[in-house]
């Protein structure tokens, strides 16, 4: 599994929403490390539940900022965030005593990396002419 690097392609054009996005990635790879160390259970329940607030603060953020600026896609961006975080709710309660089992570890990895890359370099970029025809790039 190939660690998550941040290039430009990821920017949304809005320096604090890019910043959070490279804090996600971090986290993300954070995780990807532990997979490849023989890390206490702990130590990775943490870091998930550290990736789980702090991706539900962002996404709480990137609405809040959306709204405030009329975004007029922000229903279905706003479905997105919430089927995300029901299934890594799900996923981190069914995962939690299965950490300890590699495959159950990659899998949620996985999922990860995958539902982020694709919620920036897909969902986020259709907002990317949006924030910017509002001059919101040093938000």
């Amino acid at each position: 599994m190939n660690k998550m690097i941040w290039s430009d392609d990821y920017s949304v054009g809005n320096k604090t929403l890019d910043e959070q996005h490279q804090k996600i990635l971090c986290l993300i790879n954070t995780l990807q490390e532990h997979v490849n160390h023989s890390v206490e259970h702990k130590v990775i329940t943490e870091t998930l539940y550290e990736m789980i607030k702090y991706s539900n603060q962002h996404l709480g953020y990137e609405e809040s900022l959306l709204n405030e600026l009329g975004y007029s896609g922000l229903g279905e961006h706003k479905k997105s965030h919430y089927h995300y975080l029901q299934k890594i709710a799900e996923i981190a309660i069914e995962a939690s005593d299965e950490l300890k089992d590699q495959v159950a570890f990659e899998e949620l990895l996985l999922f990860l990396q995958s539902w982020w890359t694709n919620h920036v370099l897909v969902e986020d970029m259709e907002y990317k002419a949006f924030l910017e025809s509002k001059n919101c790039s040093e938000e």
